[in-house]
């Protein structure tokens, strides 16, 4: 369990990153969620947002203005954002097993 948390609070640390690095681009919090490509200027924001995330989100080159803590090696190992389940859960295992 201890890896499951730390898989969520990294995702909530990802998310928080996203907030900071949305409101001085004057964007909808709405749009960094799923569902919502329908919303007014969400096709504008799409298309500089990924650079604007990489840029201050990116959690791995150190020159982010969000720090992460912990939860870098989530974001730089690419679990966070992996579609495998078996993936995440075993690499989240490890984690939790290797702070014990």
């Amino acid at each position: 369990t201890i890896g499951a948390y730390w898989y969520l609070l990294a995702i909530e640390r990802e998310d928080a990153c996203w907030r900071l690095a949305c409101s001085p681009q004057n964007c909808k919090i709405d749009y960094l969620y799923c569902g919502n490509q329908n919303l007014d200027g969400f096709a504008a924001w799409n298309k500089i947002s990924q650079g604007i995330f990489n840029q201050k989100c990116s959690g791995g080159d150190g020159n982010d203005d969000f720090n992460f803590g912990i939860y870098s090696q989530a974001l730089t190992s690419g679990i966070v954002s992996s579609r495998k389940f078996l993936s995440k859960y075993c690499y989240c295992l490890w984690w939790g097993l290797q702070n014990l």
